[in-house]
């Protein structure tokens, strides 16, 4: 599958009250999984690093261990019912 039937970097881009438009200084990836598009903000500036999340996200999808990362977030409580169950 190439690069640009997967997914692609952008800027984010936003129209604030008065109507100027805004761009991000941090890349954010999208990408394909299923037909579903899923968006991905990178966290960095650095362009490179960015490429390298992208790449990371196409192998994961590649080697079916995939997981949202919505899903790899732990909240407080999940973490204090852990530590007070072990």
């Amino acid at each position: 599958m190439s690069r640009r039937a997967f997914g692609n970097l952008y800027h984010r881009r936003w129209r604030d009250k008065a109507g100027v438009v805004h761009e991000d200084a941090e890349w954010s990836i999208r990408y394909r999984i299923n037909g579903e598009w899923k968006y991905e903000r990178t966290g960095s500036t650095d362009r490179t690093a960015a490429e390298a999340l992208l790449t990371r996200r196409e192998t994961e999808v590649g080697h079916n261990v995939y997981v949202e990362p919505r899903a790899k977030r732990v909240t407080l409580a999940q973490a204090a019912t852990g530590r007070l169950q072990e």
